[in-house]
């Protein structure tokens, strides 16, 4: 049976949209809603169907990208690391090939097996040649575009192939700039133990300066008293001269007055030498 003949044979009213079909003269029936019974209406006019239309949900952009966002996202790797993490990287890596990969193929439900197996047996053979020629013609362009996509998939793995040798050559010139780090570190090193080295010469000459001249300070010191106490001898002992001079002095000038008196050389009217 042709889809002509069946649309001719079916005896219901014709559906339309929001759940409603069309009764005779034009009325709106209300499909029935679960358990409630479907009533009859009166016929929508071109406004109030406008209006619904414009209040249907329309999808967007960014819902639909959100939505393939959502799809990728529950999709897991087929390859994990060695702590069960999923691998990330090219797509081809995460679901296969998108032409011939496990996600590639639609599952058809039961009821649609069941339509196509009934729509085939209404075909005449003229028909099913006919589709069976457009079928070949399309298998032909998918079977273009899916070697086409093992083009890619080399593509990309030469990509991924090219990006690895990348981070090879950048880790051989940091394991060579490493190499030059310790050796320039053991040089410094080195002269930082030979400076220590002289420090340490240094500071033993700079003790034993700093001991000498302490040494030299306290001799010094002792010279300095000594020089003290003999200039307050000094000045002791010439008190006592100048002392003995000025009585020596006075002794002479005392004695020779007296001798002379004694003598009888002297001026002096009454003798004052007395000789025991």
């Amino acid at each position: 049976m042709s889809s002509e003949n069946a649309n001719a044979g079916h005896l219901g009213p014709e559906p339309t949209t929001n759940g409603t079909s069309e009764g005779p003269k034009g009325a709106i029936r209300r499909e029935s809603s679960g358990w409630l019974p479907a009533v009859d209406g009166p016929p929508a006019d071109d406004a109030t169907q406008r209006e619904r239309k414009s209040k249907s949900p329309t999808p967007t952009r960014e819902n639909a990208g959100a939505t393939s966002l959502r799809r990728t996202e529950s999709r897991r790797s087929l390859f994990t690391n060695q702590d069960g993490q999923p691998i990330e990287g090219a797509p081809f890596i995460t679901t296969g090939a998108g032409t011939s990969g496990p996600y590639s193929n639609a599952k058809a439900s039961e009821e649609l097996e069941s339509r196509a197996a009934s729509a085939e047996e209404s075909l005449s053979s003229r028909q099913r040649s006919k589709i069976a020629k457009l079928e070949a013609k399309e298998g032909k362009r998918l079977s273009k575009i899916i070697k086409n996509e093992g083009r890619t998939e080399k593509r990309a793995l030469d990509v991924a192939i090219n990006e690895l040798a990348g981070l090879q050559q950048m880790q051989a010139s940091l394991v060579k700039n490493e190499a030059d780090a310790y050796k320039s570190r053991s040089k410094v090193q080195t002269e930082l133990q030979k400076e220590e080295a002289r420090l340490l010469d240094a500071r033993a000459k700079h003790e034993a300066a700093q001991a000498h001249l302490a040494a030299e300070d306290e001799k010094l010191e002792i010279i300095k008293n000594k020089t003290k106490e003999a200039t307050e001898k000094l000045q002791e002992k010439s008190q006592e001269v100048d002392s003995l001079r000025r009585m020596l002095g006075v002794d002479e000038r005392e004695r020779a007055q007296k001798l002379a008196e004694c003598t009888g050389k002297s001026d002096a009217t009454s003798p004052t030498c007395v000789v025991s």
